[in-house]
């Protein structure tokens, strides 16, 4: 994982593709741009499979349906345990609210509602984070992203990206489109299945992470700042100057990514019982085996798709 400027040789490259390594890079605030890889999964039976069957109304029903259930028992999980370990009531209550987002799920009849729901479970989740942050120096006031505006949501969207650079690994690995997906609806550019799939691990590989980071006072606030200018490079390409960063953009600076990427990859490598493989294994497996059992469903060797939660 690349961040920033950063300059590889020529031997680099084909070390990287003779060993099998993909290398991601990111922009220096943690946006994926792109990604130096080897010759594709040769499976492409899977990849007609997965577009055949993800024009069937139904099966992206029931998929959608699996992803934002994982997600809500993940996320209400995170929540639970901060409130064994002394957080507030409004942790209380927001457990309750996406336990009954989790129990009227099954009801969702549209792809829509399904997406209400996810909502409903996201505005109870984020509207009690701040209560498991334990450090006076940061606060946390609601989500928001492209750019993050505030320290906490400049960690979770660096910490999101990372993950869905081993999400997308994952999937390619398959012989999976990252782009044809059920829950997120399909658009230029955004791969849709990497961010399905992703979903069920975001409480549990990035959250986590953030929160013990922020409660141990790993990061001070002289860790974050605005961005230090814009990325030219894109814009130069592309022949046109790109669009100017807003002065609230909150950058996390060097020392800081140096501290979550090495907390990412280190949770990335703790282990895990894995029903899948019948024993413990790796974070970073676990993901891995759920990529392939949502392409076991496009081939028809499972009818369903289940998430990993924890508890």
């Amino acid at each position: 994982l690349l961040f920033g400027v950063v300059e590889v040789t020529s031997g680099f490259i084909r070390t990287a593709l003779r060993r099998g390594c993909d290398v991601a890079f990111f922009t220096g605030d943690g946006r994926y741009r792109g990604r130096l890889q080897g010759p594709a999964a040769r499976n492409v039976a899977v990849r007609v499979e997965q577009i055949v069957k993800l024009q069937d109304p139904a099966l992206r029903l029931r998929l959608a349906r699996a992803i934002v259930e994982g997600k809500l028992r993940n996320q209400r999980a995170f929540l639970l345990r901060h409130r064994r370990r002394g957080a507030g009531e409004q942790v209380a209550r927001a457990a309750a609210e996406m336990h009954r987002s989790i129990r009227a799920l099954p009801r969702a009849r549209t792809l829509d509602e399904v997406r209400g729901f996810e909502g409903a479970g996201a505005a109870a989740y984020f509207g009690a984070f701040s209560a498991v942050i334990r450090n006076p120096a940061f606060t946390f006031s609601g989500r928001n992203r492209r750019p993050p505006r505030d320290p906490v949501n400049a960690c979770l969207s660096f910490g999101y990206a990372m993950l869905q650079a081993a999400v997308t690994t994952a999937v390619e690995a398959a012989g999976l489109d990252p782009m044809v997906g059920s829950l997120h609806e399909l658009a230029y550019g955004r791969p849709s299945l990497v961010l399905d799939l992703m979903e069920e691990w975001r409480p549990v590989i990035v959250d986590p992470v953030v929160v013990r980071l922020l409660n141990r006072r790993q990061f001070v606030p002289m860790d974050f700042g605005p961005p230090p200018g814009p990325d030219l490079t894109a814009g130069i390409l592309a022949g046109a100057d790109p669009p100017e960063t807003p002065e609230e953009a909150v950058h996390l600076k060097a020392t800081g990514r140096r501290i979550l990427i090495r907390e990412i990859l280190a949770r990335l490598r703790e282990t895990v019982y894995v029903p899948r493989r019948g024993g413990i294994a790796p974070y970073q497996a676990a993901i891995e085996a759920q990529v392939y059992r949502m392409a076991h469903v496009f081939e028809g060797k499972e009818e369903s798709y289940e998430s990993f939660t924890v508890r």
